[in-house]
């Protein structure tokens, strides 16, 4: 494999100063994973993504789309590797959900089969390097400098990950335990989901880490698609550690009257930032994405969506909250975007967040771009403070000070979770927001 050198930086966008010495350390990672991997298409892939993402570079905060993400500390990461740390399967099962489900487990973004269950029948897997000359040729295909930069540099480090493939309606949610030990300063994983026609599959994500990890990296992503009438149900957990960083994208392609609904709760990580690309290309498709999420102490805490309502007749509807307090920042950015021909698409975006600490910020922009005449859509977004009414209600009634405002806020948080039809997945996103809200 052969690199260009920095001067092959695109100048006309706004590039983070650190970019061109972290791209110069990542292709270290790019080239021995092409050495030591002889198949041309994986090769091609990762070679396509890499220049993209030199040409592309790492934005600074003079890019609208990330004014509000800071990028300094997670450039300057050596992205070395050191040997992978043993994990206790003990350890695992103290953060193990508190329902029926196949769970399986990656250290540090490798599938470890021994640790991990059987799956349900009508669900196979396959690790993510095996996917067909198809799928790598539209990868190589679809890679450019319009792509967001931790997605090509995904495809760039394309060697982790899985395939997972539904052909029946599964009722044991499938549960993908991501473990950071810290040993690799860059954890890059990259899954697909393949829901056949008539088909479906509740999918649980969910990202943890040793107390004293140091600073690393965890960049995600997850595709989905979804065939005719499927039905997708994806739930994330995100407690990463505090010193990390978490990048996330989850595209998720939907076909005619097919239905995708998904809920993020966002606890840890220095700086995190999770993407929902939809696409809803086939006639009568559904999706509900809603998250919620607690930034403390000095966190960034950002969520995004882009909805693509490409056919008529479709519908979505979301529900972000987001609480800040201490110093901490909150974003929000959401797009519905409706195509020409896609009429009486049925869109709502919801946006309300809670600002608990004087230096506490959010910055939310929601957003609708509609090509079509026969469309209702809204969107909306507000920000304030906890209402003193309904603190003197509490207080009146001889409730504790703190724990007004606990109970106030968890029952703002968990608004969103409420269309969670499973009691028990419920009841443990509830929990994971209470135990920091407390703590």
């Amino acid at each position: 494999m052969t690199t260009s050198s920095a001067s092959s930086v695109n100048k006309d966008l706004p590039i983070h100063r650190l970019s061109d010495t972290a791209v110069e350390r990542l292709a270290v990672r790019v080239e021995a994973l092409n050495r030591a991997d002889t198949h041309t298409a994986r090769q091609a892939v990762r070679q396509a993504a890499f220049t993209a993402l030199q040409q592309r570079g790492f934005p600074s905060r003079k890019d609208e789309d990330w004014q509000y993400t800071p990028l300094d500390a997670v450039l300057r990461l050596q992205f070395s590797q050191h040997a992978a740390k043993t994990v206790d399967g003990a350890v695992l099962q103290q953060v193990a959900p508190p329902f029926c489900a196949a769970r399986l487990v990656f250290i540090d973004g490798v599938f470890q089969p021994q640790l991990s269950d059987d799956l349900p029948a009508g669900v196979s897997v396959a690790p993510i390097r095996e996917v067909d000359e198809a799928q790598l040729e539209a990868w190589q295909q679809t890679v450019g400098v319009e792509r967001d930069p931790f997605d090509l540099l995904s495809l760039a480090l394309l060697d982790q990950g899985i395939t997972l493939k539904v052909d029946r309606i599964v009722e044991t949610p499938v549960v993908l335990l991501h473990w950071a030990t810290g040993a690799d300063e860059l954890i890059s994983v990259r899954h697909r989901v393949e829901i056949a026609s008539g088909t479906q599959l509740t999918l649980v994500e969910q990202h943890e880490s040793m107390q004293d990890v140091s600073v690393l990296l965890n960049n995600c992503v997850i595709e989905a698609e979804v065939a005719d009438g499927a039905h997708y149900r994806h739930l994330k957990l995100q407690r990463d550690s505090q010193q990390g960083f978490h990048m996330a994208h989850h595209f998720v392609r939907q076909q005619r009257r097919s239905d995708f609904a998904s809920f993020y709760a966002a606890l840890g990580g220095a700086v995190s930032r999770h993407f929902t690309h939809t696409f809803l290309l086939g006639e009568q498709a559904n999706m509900d994405v809603n998250s919620a999420g607690l930034a403390t102490g000095e966190q960034v805490m950002d969520t995004r969506t882009h909805t693509d309502h490409a056919s008529a007749h479709c519908t979505s509807r979301q529900v972000h909250k987001l609480v800040v307090d201490d110093s901490a920042r909150g974003v929000f950015d959401g797009m519905i975007h409706v195509a020409p021909g896609a009429q009486k698409t049925d869109g709502l975006m919801d946006n309300k967040n809670l600002l608990l600490g004087p230096k506490a910020k959010v910055d939310a922009k929601p957003r609708l771009e509609i090509y079509a005449d026969d469309v209702k859509c809204s969107h909306g977004s507000a920000t304030g403070q906890l209402d003193p009414h309904q603190l003197f209600y509490a207080r009146a009634r001889g409730i504790d000070k703190d724990i007004a405002r606990l109970l106030i806020t968890t029952a703002f948080l968990t608004e969103p979770m409420e269309g969670l039809a499973n009691a028990a997945m419920r009841a443990w996103l509830q929990q994971a927001l209470t135990d920091k809200l407390q703590g």
